[in-house]
């Protein structure tokens, strides 16, 4: 096993950053009834830390494109990237799919209330499974719901070599592919607040923002 280190420790600051992001999203999917009287007031009250997962995509990018600027320039090195990126997500992806999988069965099966029976769609069982469930195969988030950011981020992944090489062909390559990407969400909002997006075209929202 590869032992995990810190992606730098030059950007110690930002990975701070990006714990406190990852807290407040921690946070905004507990939000617990009575903390501000009722749970509809709560909800009002910890509605923006749904912001906290664009933040976390924000720095996310920045410490991707600092570590690994310079170290993307041919297959075998985007090789080892992704490899270690999917070392470090899919392992504790996987284990969450499975326990989601067996509670909502658990909860099937001796007929205990689910507060999202939506969330147990078969069909959303292969898009977790391998990590496309950013994008609209089913009609809600299922099975571990918060996954959908991990898919997202691993899109993010697929992509950076082509932005890294853009970049170093013109220094204009950033601005040309925010404005591609402010013009596919909009294509794609259908009316929908861009922020709410998480199995419907979620990468795109990462990819926007990272």
């Amino acid at each position: 096993m590869q032992k995990l280190t810190r992606e730098s420790d030059e950007l110690l600051h930002l990975d701070a950053l990006r714990f406190l992001a990852a807290t407040a999203i921690v946070l905004y999917h507990w939000r617990p009834d009575g903390l501000f009287g009722s749970l509809d007031a709560t909800r009002q009250h910890l509605g923006f830390l749904n912001l906290s997962v664009d933040l976390f995509f924000v720095v996310s990018g920045i410490v991707m494109y600092y570590v690994y600027s310079n170290r993307l320039g041919d297959f075998s090195s985007f090789g080892r990237f992704l490899q270690r990126r999917i070392a470090r997500l899919y392992p504790l992806h996987l284990v969450a799919l499975v326990l989601t999988v067996a509670l909502d069965f658990a909860a099937l099966h001796f007929h205990i209330h689910m507060n999202h029976p939506e969330s147990f769609n078969i069909k959303g069982l292969l898009p977790n499974l391998f990590l496309v469930n950013s994008l609209p195969f089913v009609s809600s988030l299922t099975f571990n719901g918060q996954s959908w950011s991990i898919s997202a981020e691993m899109f993010c992944y697929l992509g950076l070599p082509v932005a890294l090489f853009l970049y170093r062909r013109s220094k204009l390559a950033p601005i040309v592919l925010a404005i591609c990407s402010i013009l596919l969400l909009t294509f794609f909002a259908r009316g929908i607040d861009w922020t709410e997006w998480t199995y419907d075209f979620g990468c795109l929202r990462a990819a926007q923002i990272g």
